[in-house]
């Protein structure tokens, strides 16, 4: 039945039980545990791109999936959102995502109140950068996603990495298996920060990981190593502009 720090604690849920007999088990279950019960719950009923987004905006939650989901507070969840490092319309929709998870704990019984509803969105307070590439082109990107460089292009795009960050990015940062990416520099937030591999780049980020014969993750294919010394030297960025514009 669980462990309750007083017998007040104990009988207030045990008079709740007997009133709305809810899963006991459930009663000190993870986030993260929870959200496999959410999403086994939603695959029939929502559509693809939908059950996409909640998995994706799970991801971006990556610091509760180890709490116990009935004591993560508003403050908590506030925090969350406050730190995530990306757009403010992905703020919002991580934060809608966390307003229908906090409803399906309360429709099975695990919570009286959904504590995501008092999320408040900061406000947007960087410049909003024009995204290079239009829909079309990069459909015609994916039609090239043979050519290395176009492989490139495809993970910062997805990522939202610059330049200095994607020749940068070492292997042992890329977490294949929980697939997320590791580090970043565009900020002093940024540096610490985890980006999820977005699924449509899954099988790049793993072709480049497996065949990339330096410690980084982005090579030239064209390389041959003369000196070992510059095996696991990153591509130069000046190098890398130099192959687009």
């Amino acid at each position: 039945m669980g462990y309750f720090s007083t017998k007040k604690e104990a009988t207030e849920v045990l008079n709740k039980y007997f009133n709305n007999p809810y899963n006991l088990e459930n009663h000190r279950i993870k986030f993260k545990d929870l959200f496999e019960l959410f999403k086994n719950s939603k695959k029939d009923i929502v559509a693809k791109n939908t059950l996409d987004s909640y998995i994706n905006s799970f991801k971006r939650c990556k610091e509760l999936h180890n709490l116990v989901f009935k004591d993560i507070s508003t403050p908590i969840l506030q925090n969350l959102i406050n730190d995530l490092n990306c757009s403010i319309s992905t703020k919002s929709i991580t934060k809608g995502f966390l307003k229908i998870f906090w409803d399906y704990a309360r429709e099975i019984d695990i919570l009286e109140k959904n504590r995501a509803e008092f999320i408040n969105l900061p406000k947007e307070t960087e410049i909003k950068e024009k995204n290079p590439f239009d829909y079309d082109e990069i459909e015609k990107l994916w039609k090239n996603k043979d050519i290395i460089w176009v492989k490139y292009i495809l993970i910062m795009i997805y990522t939202g990495m610059r330049i200095e960050e994607t020749v940068e990015l070492k292997k042992e940062n890329v977490d294949l298996q929980e697939e997320f990416i590791h580090g970043g520099n565009k900020t002093r937030k940024g540096k610490n920060r985890s980006i999820p591999i977005h699924k449509d780049i899954v099988e790049i980020i793993k072709e480049l990981y497996e065949n990339s014969p330096t410690d980084y993750l982005i090579y030239n294919d064209k390389w041959i190593f003369s000196k070992k010394k510059n095996e696991n030297k990153p591509l130069r960025k000046n190098y890398f502009r130099e192959k687009f514009y």
